[in-house]
């Protein structure tokens, strides 16, 4: 996964280690010297209100998200305009997309798969999802979508830090960032291109058979899940070969 980073030209690349443990026997070598590691103790997050981000998914109060988080809207807060925040599940072929979409849609607060039409009242009786586990601070109505692959502009970022400093902590992602948009009238998009970025849908599952819905697909679109780096792999390197 690393190696198809360091492929990238475009962006300045920030790997986010949600780790305690010493990192320095990948982070050292030459090869990576490109890639920017990122690694501090989880107390800063504490301390800024930085945690709950992604207890649901990973049953850690304080994750990766909340570090990825609040590095880029407290750390760096003034380098970036926009930030593409990524799961390593995520799969796309190439950079191109990333910058194709940053072409398309260059002043968007948000952009993810998210309609911003279902679940907008947080009625637990007729939408249930996972509303009753998550404590919004903020008035309805409430937002959620796929975020597993966003990106989120400086003004969202400082509205994540926001939220943060008032009430010492944040909420499920997939629910944070459209609800803050939805809060404070920020821009989004939901491009084609995000549309296969999905909860549990298995995405080429068999690689000697691929559908031809993924197959045709392949070139524009990025999926989620795809868990299996190797299967990541092989599909890139499969591509280059043709």
């Amino acid at each position: 996964y690393l190696d198809f980073l360091l492929t990238f030209s475009n962006y300045d690349i920030y790997i986010i280690i949600d780790s305690d443990k010493d990192q320095e026997a990948i982070t050292s070598l030459a090869k990576y010297k490109g890639l920017n590691f990122v690694q501090f103790d989880k107390q800063l997050c504490r301390n800024n209100g930085f945690q709950n981000v992604n207890y649901i998914g990973v049953n850690k109060l304080i994750s990766g998200w909340d570090k990825a988080l609040l590095f880029f809207s407290v750390i760096i807060s003034k380098k970036y305009k926009h930030v593409w925040f990524i799961e390593d599940d995520v799969f796309f072929l190439k950079e191109q997309l990333l910058t194709d979409l940053d072409g398309q849609y260059p002043k968007k607060d948000l952009i993810a798969n998210c309609d911003f039409k279902s679940q907008t009242t947080n009625n637990i009786a007729e939408v249930p999802w996972l509303w009753h586990q998550i404590d919004i601070k903020i008035m309805k109505p409430h937002y959620s979508g796929m975020m597993c692959i966003a990106r989120l502009s400086n003004r969202l970022l400082q509205k994540i830090k926001w939220y943060a400093t008032t009430y010492k902590t944040l909420f499920f992602l997939e629910a944070l960032f459209p609800t803050l948009v939805s809060h404070f009238s920020l821009s989004y998009v939901q491009p084609e291109e995000l549309v296969t970025v999905t909860f549990r849908d298995v995405f080429f599952e068999d690689l000697a058979n691929i559908k031809d819905k993924d197959l045709v697909r392949l070139d524009t679109h990025i999926f989620h899940p795809i868990k299996d780096l190797n299967k990541q792999l092989v599909l890139r390197t499969n591509k280059l070969q043709l």
